[in-house]
């Protein structure tokens, strides 16, 4: 007897109580499964509380820094920071199998020994962690151990012939994987597409760009920076469109990673490449602010003549490529 909701519709005809000639005709509320949790013979103890005591952990230092567990042969298991070292180390003698991951509840187990080093900031905790993770990959340590390749970014322009004649001046972006970009093998991934905006039924330029510049390297985190990117690059360069005609190639999380627009003949294609790779090249000056001109152009995208949700999601958008672009001002190479 398979078991039905109590408002599954029947039949018509049909009631409650009548007999459908199958083997069953009864209705049946569906009753909620149980969870049963697996008990344990012995009750479960974190090792850590009796390694190291109350009087241990306050020994411990409040200030920001990193901290490194060691088992018992000496060998590194773990790197962490923490604004705040003694809470942070002190929290590990909380850890319960019911509460936390299995590989947590291994590595408190196999702990014997915890050190630190008191950093200047959080800021300085937070990369002197990095630079150990790179140089020493703890084994329990999972984000963090290796450095994932960089991004470069080519801005170019080119020119596409209409049959009847007319000349249509295009703008292209195109983003390269380090290693395809070293080694010739392709862009790398299958994402990689065409998107026109401006111009409906322009298709892109059958040949490479003339005029590129290419920006880089940027770090990994650049691939989801340039989503946004581009979707500030094409409500600056076609503010009458309404959020919901932005091409669907640009509402992901990653854009393509090869851009074309059609430009009008009033919109140079040279200057909003320039404007594009001086934004990306920008030094940071040793803290100091540098107007750059995109962003504020970028800035002005966001006004109060938007509806709240399509200026709040340009607000974010535009907030994204400033704090890139303030902490990762990069060169033109080539």
């Amino acid at each position: 007897m398979i078991p039905l909701p109590v408002d599954f519709p029947l039949p018509d005809g049909l009631s409650a109580g009548a007999s459908s000639g199958g083997p069953s005709d009864r209705v049946e509320e569906v009753a909620p499964v149980p969870v049963f949790r697996q008990l344990r013979l012995f009750a479960a103890e974190n090792p850590m509380r009796a390694r190291f005591p109350r009087n241990f952990m306050q020994a411990v230092p409040r200030e920001p820094g990193v901290y490194y567990f060691r088992d018992a042969s000496g060998k590194l298991l773990y790197v962490g920071q923490s604004h705040e070292l003694r809470k942070r180390v002190g929290s590990y003698r909380h850890v319960h199998p019911d509460r936390h991951p299995r590989r947590l509840v291994r590595l408190v187990h196999q702990v014997r020994q915890i050190e630190w080093e008191i950093c200047e900031s959080p800021e300085a905790a937070i990369e002197r962690e990095r630079v150990l993770l790179l140089e020493l990959r703890p084994g329990f340590n999972r984000a963090g151990v290796w450095k994932p390749p960089p991004w470069w970014l080519r801005v170019g322009v080119g020119e596409r012939t209409e049959d009847s004649g007319i000349h249509q001046t295009m703008l292209r972006i195109e983003l390269w994987a380090d290693a395809a970009l070293h080694h010739g093998t392709g862009k790398g991934n299958s994402e990689a597409g065409d998107l026109v905006g401006g111009v409906p039924g322009i298709p892109p330029p059958d040949a490479e760009p003339v005029n590129t510049t290419l920006l880089g390297p940027f770090p990994s985190s650049f691939r989801w920076v340039h989503a946004a990117l581009l979707r500030c690059v094409h409500r600056w360069l076609f503010p009458e469109n309404p959020l919901y005609a932005l091409p669907a190639g640009l509402m992901g999380d990653k854009a393509l990673r090869e851009i074309s627009w059609a430009l009008p003949d009033d919109l140079p294609a040279a200057e909003v490449a320039q404007q594009i790779c001086e934004c990306l090249k920008a030094p940071s000056n040793d803290g100091e602010s540098t107007p750059i001109p995109l962003l504020s152009a970028f800035a002005a995208i966001v006004h109060d003549g938007l509806p709240p949700m399509e200026k709040e999601f340009w607000q974010a958008q535009v907030e994204a490529v400033t704090k890139f672009v303030e902490k990762h001002g990069r060169g033109v190479v080539g």
